[in-house]
């Protein structure tokens, strides 16, 4: 009974999850363009290959899977909708490829939620501190995934003794998911914001760009043309540029 429990509360919230993110989005697919979509179909790979290929290795007794910042990381630079396709899809492809394992709803659940929580990093109008709030939103996101959901569908699926001892490998786990996952999370986030902050305060702008641009920890650095003009020693490219065409027109 457990599991018909567990299988039907996952179902009700994976359905809730896509009401929400659909209803954050103003119940508009707008953030889907042929970039974006090409960008979340590297991601969901990448995600894929971290958990189901790379993360099913063991390594001291303990599968280390890193596929998750991937889904963690698409929510919060692309939106609740994007997080949640993302979850699913991860997920999904995953099952096809290891299919050893027994299926259940409350895993895809999980997948789901942490693409939906990346995207609360950004929910806010202000993207000041937007760094802590990320490792915030880990925190409690591991906390909640690791000591509550994750050995709850394990017991509903393998029983008691096998839960206890899944239980202890994902304690051990722990704080080592809560410092890795927020760097890697943040360097692949630099990554993406290149490709992506010129669209900032346009109609195709992503999640992350919605109020605006946003400073990061580690700045890029400037080149000496740039401190030049900061210094105003020169005068920008385009003015001169501008300058000439004039003068042009005058001949």
């Amino acid at each position: 009974m457990l599991m018909l429990y567990t299988t039907i509360g996952a179902a009700i919230g994976i359905i809730l999850l896509f009401a929400i993110s659909f209803a954050m989005e103003k119940f508009s697919w707008r953030r889907f363009t042929v970039k974006n979509i090409a960008i979340l179909g590297v991601l969901v790979a990448l995600s894929v290959t971290l958990t189901n290929v790379i993360g099913y290795t063991v390594i001291f007794g303990m599968k280390i899977m890193l596929g998750n910042f991937v889904v963690f990381l698409t929510g919060m630079v692309f939106g609740p909708l994007a997080g949640v396709v993302t979850g699913l899809a991860s997920d999904t492809v995953g099952a096809f490829i290891h299919l050893g394992g027994v299926f259940h709803l409350g895993f895809m659940f999980i997948k789901i939620l942490i693409g939906f929580v990346g995207s609360l990093v950004f929910a806010f109008k202000s993207n000041r501190y937007w760094v802590v709030k990320m490792v915030v939103a880990y925190v409690l996101f591991i906390l909640v995934h690791l000591f509550f959901l994750t050995p709850l569908f394990t017991w509903a699926l393998y029983g008691t003794s096998f839960a206890q001892v899944n239980f202890i490998k994902k304690a051990i786990l722990a704080p080592f998911q809560m410092v890795v996952y927020p760097f890697l999370t943040y360097s692949c986030f630099n990554v993406l914001w290149v490709l992506l902050r010129k669209d900032v305060g346009t109609s195709r702008a992503v999640w992350v760009g919605r109020h605006g641009t946003l400073n990061l920890v580690v700045k890029p650095r400037k080149t000496e043309y740039q401190k030049l003009i900061e210094s105003k020693a020169v005068k920008p490219r385009k003015r001169v540029f501008n300058r000439q065409k004039s003068i042009k027109k005058d001949a």
